[in-house]
């Protein structure tokens, strides 16, 4: 019996039992969930509130092993962010937004740089699920928007975000808040509504140059919510598109947005093109320098060049072989990450249908927006499947299932089977009773944690080495810079490394930087700590 709740039947029996009570004895109130200011704001804020607890101090004892941290290029992110406190932007890494990294620029002052970015990914957390229950609820109602967060938890690629220190979870997080402003647009096509999709544009796109793509197909939509609505109110409507995206181009034209000083960094061709250019054989890409080519940076580039190099990044993605995806890491990471979403992904897509003959806003509402995601999808699990990669595409999984089961049970479902669904998947998410979607089920592969170079650089500054680190010992222009950078957080006491599963007392007064310098032999049994070995 319990081999059988580990299997995706007995999930779909439940959900398909609550589907059939939902439409047999449908809700009596209106099927028009209008957005109330009190009642929304306040269950919005809860739930992001509870999504961040949960995905970043729940979550992770499930879907994290071998330490609580997951490495991302940290090196070049400590180094950024270090040059920004520094007021200096000579070791920014040019591939990230210059806009991300003020967000974190106060707690790093305050607490230090590794700490900084371990609070800005659980605070971006709670932001993520913010969007996410936004995004569902806009288009299918509260109930939708609860559940789309519970699924969310289920999503290992997603529950990750609130434990990697690096930009992800905040670029990822403004991508899918924005997002939400955009499909709040498409719903209700009024001017306040208009006006959130235009913030939600312009957060996109000055977010990082890589979300390019999904910010001019949002800008499509908007375009279409703005032609959609009554003509006496086209103007307004118009104003409230454009002003908020004028003003990201503005602030990010000033901000330097992925400039160093007045040079451009790569934008979102030339880091498409370089992506792909790893992909084992796809025909080497050769992007023409800036001032002839058809590269594109938000608040650099004119705008109307946008269509041209998005149009590029389509002959892209169209360039690679399909024998891309049938290699060894492409097929293993499908197979762990994303088939296992597929049976309730296709019945969600299909429920979700029930809405266009009675609700078609809505319907594009919930599922227009989520095509750039799914392309980053499929492109990321037939080309480079990098766990940091899986995020951005998976955050659209949620609200298709989470739409797709509220569409599915008619216009509105009363309280006794939506509560019942509800009950039964937290049961399964939070390891209460063996489900398909719990954390424990057989088909989980929980992600290895990689905190090794993490503290690895903070021993660099001074601190007592680890001897059977040394192979892995960061080397490299960015863990050089991120060592520097750390130096006045050791002399100000702000090595603060939360979750670490090696604990670092530095020295106040170090004399070596084991970066540079070799450590001295040490018998490992008696100086390396348990947890590290």
């Amino acid at each position: 019996m319990r081999e059988l709740m580990w299997s995706v039947w007995p999930l779909l029996a439940v959900i398909g039992a609550c589907v059939a009570w939902a439409r047999l004895r449908p809700a009596r109130t209106s099927a028009d969930d209008a957005w109330v200011w009190r009642t929304d704001l306040a269950l919005a804020l809860a739930v992001a509130v509870l999504y961040g607890v949960a995905a970043g101090f729940l979550m992770p004892r499930f879907d994290l092993t071998g330490g609580d941290y997951v490495e991302v290029d940290f090196a070049g992110y400590c180094r950024s962010l270090g040059a920004l406190r520094d007021n200096s932007l000579k070791d920014w890494g040019v591939k990230h937004s210059v806009m991300t990294g003020l967000l974190l620029l106060g707690p790093t002052r305050a607490i230090g740089l590794l700490g900084a970015l371990t609070v800005g990914a659980l605070v971006s957390g709670g932001v993520f699920g913010l969007g996410i229950y936004l995004w569902a609820r806009v288009a299918a109602g509260r109930v939708a928007g609860i559940w789309a967060v519970l699924f969310t938890l289920a999503n290992q690629s997603l529950v990750w975000l609130s434990r990697s220190p690096s930009f992800y979870p905040e670029t990822t997080a403004a991508c899918v808040l924005g997002t939400a402003g955009v499909a709040a647009s498409l719903r209700w096509r009024t001017p306040r509504a208009v006006l959130a999709g235009g913030c939600g544009v312009g957060l996109i796109l000055a977010t990082d140059v890589r979300f390019f793509n999904i910010g001019v197909w949002a800008f499509a939509l908007l375009m279409l919510a703005v032609l959609a609505g009554p003509p006496r109110q086209l103007p307004i409507r118009a104003l409230a598109a454009v002003a908020p995206i004028a003003l990201s181009w503005w602030v990010v034209f000033y901000g330097h947005q992925a400039v160093m000083g007045h040079v451009p960094g790569p934008g979102a061709v030339r880091q498409a093109a370089g992506f792909l250019n790893d992909v084992q054989g796809f025909p080497r890409y050769e992007i023409l320098p800036r001032p002839k080519g058809i590269d594109f940076v938000w608040g650099v580039d004119a705008p109307w060049a946008a269509p041209i190099a998005f149009l590029e990044l389509l002959h892209l993605g169209a360039s690679v072989p399909a024998s891309a995806g049938e290699l060894t890491s492409p097929v293993m990471a499908r197979e762990a990450y994303l088939n296992p979403w597929l049976p309730l992904i296709g019945l969600a897509g299909a429920g979700a249908l029930c809405m266009l003959p009675r609700r078609p806003w809505a319907l594009l509402a919930a599922l227009a927006p989520t095509a750039p995601f799914l392309a980053n999808l499929y492109l990321v699990f037939h080309t480079l499947p990098h766990g940091r990669h899986y995020p951005l595409g998976m955050s659209a999984v949620p609200v298709i299932l989470a739409v797709g089961l509220a569409a599915a049970g008619g216009e509105r479902w009363s309280r006794a089977p939506a509560l019942i669904l509800g009950t039964f998947l937290a049961a399964g998410i939070f390891d209460l009773v063996p489900a398909y979607l719990a954390p424990t089920s057989p088909w989980r592969q929980p992600e290895t944690a990689r905190n090794r170079v993490y503290d690895s650089l903070a021993r660099a500054t001074g601190a007592p080495p680890v001897p059977n680190l040394v192979n892995e010992w960061p080397t490299g222009e960015d863990a050089v810079a991120c060592v520097e950078a750390l130096g006045p957080d050791v002399a100000a006491g702000h090595l603060w490394m939360p979750f670490s599963d090696v604990p670092v007392k530095p020295d106040p007064t170090p004399t070596k930087r084991w970066l540079f310098e070799t450590p001295p032999e040490q018998n490992a049994d008696e100086t390396t700590p348990e947890s590290a070995k």
